[in-house]
């Protein structure tokens, strides 16, 4: 049997490996006997092939897990071509005219593009599962949280923030523990893109600190906030829009959670020059007078939100091009100095933020977009 697990929703392809586990366990307590996991970024046909043909040893069946090979088939840009299958069509191959039934050949996958080879090509044969576990979103997700929060004997009672001051004003108006972990525990999908993913498996980890924090007793936002991470993530996010915005304290208390929680300095600095050179980018269209609709295709998928269109549209025209020039001189100082030793890293940390924050000359101002 061929099953494909694939989907933005890592805790659910993680408990349905699970059944399939103690299925091919069948009680017999030989599953690491005839269990094996390769990995399909570097794996070849052969490597595959050869264990799906082998049979189990005192198990009902053998579990052959295939990770992450599904995806090196994914279209790629410019406009997302189609890719060849290549030497994994002998896979297709051998497949198609049959492996053991006491073989359960997995495949696991995050989300795959249109037109992926090897996913169309395993579908097509007989049998075949394709279990797709898509992202959580909303209430759906908040209901999931509640839901785990209750099996753990976690108690939400909603309420505003009685013992902390948020560095962000968006997250200081929830009231709803659910709502505040959503927010906290998720990942950005590519570095800089403003497309955020909840993390159902980072979500269950939180859920466990909470657990054993709370004891039976409510769990209010603020608790949610002073126990669980990710606001790291958050953090990377308004430290970089505080600078392009001239929010020097709301930048430097950024800073500071960052570096609280153990965060390196080269990679502050690393996520600071990658959003500047987009701004580059930026700047040049909005100096070369392109309209939104362009700049919104520059950006990427967050170009597609007008809020983060216009946002990046404002924050380049305060910046300029002079601005720029200044903000790479200050970033590349920062890193000669953080790589060569030079004093206190944090505190050549906070000079970059201030160099970085401080308004530009209103030469460097740009005019509105034509």
């Amino acid at each position: 049997m061929i099953v494909i697990l694939r989907g933005a929703d890592e805790l659910a392809i993680h408990r349905r490996l699970g059944e399939l586990k103690t299925e091919a366990d069948g009680g017999s307590g030989m599953l690491a006997t005839n269990f094996l996991s390769i990995e399909g970024r570097e794996a070849k046909p052969e490597e595959i092939i050869g264990p799906a043909m082998t049979p189990p040893f005192l198990a009902p069946k053998r579990l052959v897990l295939v990770e992450r090979l599904i995806e090196r088939f994914d279209p790629r840009p410019p406009a997302f071509q189609a890719r060849s299958i290549g030497a994994f069509a002998s896979l297709l191959t051998q497949l198609e005219k049959g492996f053991p039934a006491t073989t359960t050949l997995v495949f696991t996958a995050g989300e795959v593009r249109p037109r992926n080879p090897l996913l169309e090509g395993l579908k097509k044969i007989t049998g075949t599962l394709d279990e797709e576990f898509a992202e959580m979103k909303g209430e759906p997700l908040f209901r999931w949280i509640r839901d785990e929060a209750n099996a753990r004997g976690i108690r939400f009672r909603t309420g505003p923030f009685r013992e902390h001051r948020l560095f962000d004003e968006q997250l200081e108006k929830v009231s709803d523990p659910a709502v505040l972990l959503s927010e906290l525990v998720r990942y950005e999908i590519r570095p800089d893109s403003n497309e955020w993913r909840s993390d159902s498996l980072g979500l269950t980890n939180e859920l466990d600190k909470l657990a054993n924090y709370s004891m039976g007793h409510e769990v209010t936002v603020d608790t949610v906030y002073e126990v669980c991470s990710g606001a790291r993530h958050t953090t990377n996010f308004v430290l970089l829009d505080a600078m392009l915005d001239g929010n020097l304290g709301r930048a430097l208390e950024a800073l500071a959670i960052l570096v609280r929680d153990g965060v390196e300095e080269q990679a502050i600095l690393g996520v600071i020059g990658s959003r500047y050179r987009q701004m580059a980018n930026i700047v040049d269209l909005v100096q070369d007078g392109a309209t939104p609709e362009e700049v919104g295709k520059a950006l990427g998928n967050s170009g597609k939100y007008q809020g983060l269109r216009d946002a990046a549209i404002r924050r380049a025209r305060r910046l300029g091009p002079a601005g720029v020039r200044e903000a790479f001189e200050a970033i590349v100082e920062a890193d000669r100095a953080n790589k060569s030793g030079e004093g206190d890293k944090t505190f050549w940390l906070e000079l970059l933020v201030m160099a970085l924050t401080r308004p530009q000359a209103a030469t460097a101002r740009l005019s509105p977009a034509r």
